[in-house]
Formats: C-alpha cells, sequence, structure tokens
C-alpha cells in the first residue's frame, strides 16, 4: 500500500512540476474557474449529506465535526481552509456493499496561484484515488470482495472501508504542508492507520520535497536521519521497538520517509510495525528547520 501511494504522488508531484510556471489564457482561465464554481455549487448539497465523522480523533485540525449545515474548515498562518469530502461504495455480485471509500481533502480559500495550485493538485489526488479502487487488481476493496465470497455464508464480518482525513494544515519557513491520514477497516477489526504528507512551495503552490528543497546531499540526509532513528530505538523502553529495530533502520529507504511540519520542527516517521509492535504507533523523530534549511 506504502508503494502504490508513493507512485500516485510522484505522478502528481511529475505532473505538477511540468505545469509550474505555464502562463494561462486569461479569458480561459475565467471561464475555468466559473464552470467550477458552478460545478462546486451543484455538487455542494450532496458532499454535505455524505459528510461524517470517520475517526473520533481526526478533526484536531479543523476543530469541530462535520454536519449536514456547513463544511469544515479551519486555518493554518495566513490561510483558511475548508475540507471536502467524496464517498464511494462498491459492491459484490449480489448488490451487496462490501468496500466504502471516504475521502477527505483541503480546499484552500483564496484566488491567488497558490490556491489554485495546491487545490488542483488535491482534485487530482482524489480522483487519483479513486481510479486506483476501481482499476488497480490489488485495491482494498477486491481484497473485502475475495473475502465476502469465500466467507459471505459462513459468517461475513460486514464491509470494509478505507477513510481519509485532514490531519495538519501548516505554514513555515516558506512551505506549506498537508498531512493526511488514513485508516483501513477490515471489516469488524480495528483500523490499520497509515499517512501521507505533502509539500507544496508558499510563492506558487507547487508539490516539491524536503529533499529538493534542503542544504543536505542524500548522503548526509541518509547518515542525519539513520541517527536520529538509532537515539530514539536506543533511549526508549525496550518492549517499544523490535530487538533488531537497528538492523531495520540500516536497510530503509530514506527516500521514501515522509515528514511533516510538526509544532518545534520537522517530524519524520515511520509507519506501525515497521521497527516495533503495531501498538507503539509511528516512530516519529524531529529535526530542526536550521538542520534541514540551514539560513534558507
Amino acid at each position: 500500500m506504502k508503494k502504490k501511494c508513493m507512485i500516485i504522488a510522484v505522478c502528481l508531484l511529475f505532473a505538477f512540476l511540468c505545469g509550474c510556471g505555464k502562463k494561462k489564457d486569461p479569458g480561459q482561465q475565467e471561464q475555468t474557474e466559473s464552470q467550477t464554481q458552478t460545478q462546486e455549487q451543484e455538487n455542494l448539497s450532496d458532499i454535505q449529506q455524505n459528510m461524517e465523522n470517520s475517526h473520533n480523533g481526526s478533526q484536531a485540525a479543523q476543530g469541530q465535526s462535520p454536519d449536514a449545515d456547513s463544511l469544515v474548515g479551519g486555518s493554518a498562518g495566513d490561510l483558511t481552509y475548508e475540507i471536502k469530502y467524496e464517498q464511494k461504495a462498491f459492491q459484490a455480485e449480489d448488490d451487496a456493499v462490501i468496500f466504502e471509500a471516504k475521502l477527505a481533502y483541503p480546499v484552500l480559500i483564496g484566488e491567488e496561484e497558490f490556491h489554485t495550485s495546491v487545490n488542483s493538485f488535491f482534485e487530482m489526488w482524489k480522483d487519483s484515488k479513486l481510479k486506483e479502487y476501481e482499476q488497480d487488481d490489488d485495491a482494498a476493496w477486491r481484497q473485502a470482495l475475495e473475502v465476502y465470497r469465500e466467507s459471505k455464508d459462513a459468517g461475513w464480518m460486514g464491509a470494509w472501508s478505507e477513510e481519509y482525513d485532514v490531519s495538519r494544515v501548516t505554514v513555515q519557513n516558506g512551505f506549506a504542508n498537508v498531512l493526511m491520514e488514513s485508516w483501513l477497516y477490515e471489516g469488524g477489526n480495528h483500523g490499520v492507520s497509515d499517512r501521507e504528507s505533502y509539500w507544496f512551495r508558499r510563492t506558487d503552490g507547487c508539490p516539491t520535497t524536503l529533499f529538493h528543497e534542503s542544504r543536505m546531499t542524500e548522503d548526509q540526509w541518509e547518515t542525519m536521519l539513520e541517527k536520529k532513528f538509532y537515539d530514539l530505538i536506543t533511549s526508549a523502553p525496550e518492549a517499544e521497538y523490535f530487538e533488531d529495530a537497528a538492523e531495520i533502520i540500516d536497510d530503509v529507504d530514506w527516500d521514501e520517509v515522509d515528514a511533516y511540519i510538526g509544532d518545534t520542527g520537522i517530524v519524520f516517521y515511520l509507519p506501525p510495525a515497521q521497527i516495533g509492535p503495531y501498538s507503539s504507533g509511528f516512530a516519529e523523530v524531529i529535526v530542526s528547520y536550521e538542520e534541514v534549511f540551514g539560513n534558507h
């Protein structure tokens, strides 16, 4: 699942990096924006009806739970945003709903290039997610279908779902960061959590990466992160991480390690169960802005 998310992110990033900086015809842009606003107004009531609180602890970034009257919103620095929701159900051959995809993503309020670029990115993100569900042979709903076919007459535990939420929207050091959290629920089982983090240049909204923007080389990144996580492992209680966690760290592909803007620095994380029991949650280390950007 992590690899698939990375592939989607890379495809979206490539498309945007190719498109950033291109000039648009003012008349065409005005017409497109007008059509988009009209379509959003037509879809607003449907979106509102589908909104629900997909995770009790996931609304911290928004400050309230969605209801039938308004879209959930929030602010970060000089940004204000709303959370848009998209939901799709998947059925088996007998029309039983076996899987539901519930997506949430931010919509920035504003008309600058930055707002337009970020909003277009997440519209593409949403479309790519839905396309992955529909076309990927390894998609979660196809796994649910297989389980349903095998167990519907012998104790089907109920529909699966995958739910995305916007956990944090943060602006710092010339960048905007959006942290997405997801939970995959397999029938009545406890949800399996994951994260996706997206970085944008505050000037124009083009997607970027910390590796691309920082002052460090790839070897310097690897050395720094290995030490940070090694220190985390050796200073933690014995049961918090696996006995061979240090050896696992040696084999981590640091190009695939995500990060988000935290309260005191940049938080790099490894997913649950990679270097410790699932109950230990995400393994996180904090890197200062100065370590990453220097005087940038």
